[in-house]
């Protein structure tokens, strides 16, 4: 796995392989809107084949947006444990409240 440039790190099966970035987290809400964009165009079309297509990427939307909860709150866990304050959210950034899962495409939590 590579981090940056030559840097390696190697990964330990053990360990669940979850070392997440913030960035992670962040381009993981963006691929889960994206899904959520292009599943809406595909169901206006309302040809034959557009209902399994959604359907598609409805499921793949949901797979995203559950190893992104995962990582949300593996990374929520660790800050508390490490006596981090986490900041939480404006009203208006879109997280309707502390749980990492909002069954949607809100933006993950400022963490």
């Amino acid at each position: 796995m590579h981090l940056s440039g030559d840097k390696v790190a190697s990964v330990d099966l053990g360990h669940n392989m979850a070392r997440f970035r913030r960035r992670d987290i962040e381009d993981l809400t963006a691929i889960s809107v994206k899904l959520a964009e292009v599943a809406g165009a595909i169901q206006q079309v309302r040809s034959p084949w557009s209902g399994a297509a959604v359907q598609l990427l409805r499921e793949s939307n949901e797979i995203v947006l559950s190893v992104r909860d995962r990582a949300l709150a593996k990374m929520q866990r660790y800050l508390v444990k490490h006596g981090v304050k986490i900041a939480r959210p404006a009203p208006d950034a879109g997280c309707a409240g502390d749980e990492p899962s909002q069954g949607g495409n809100a933006p993950a939590g400022q963490a």
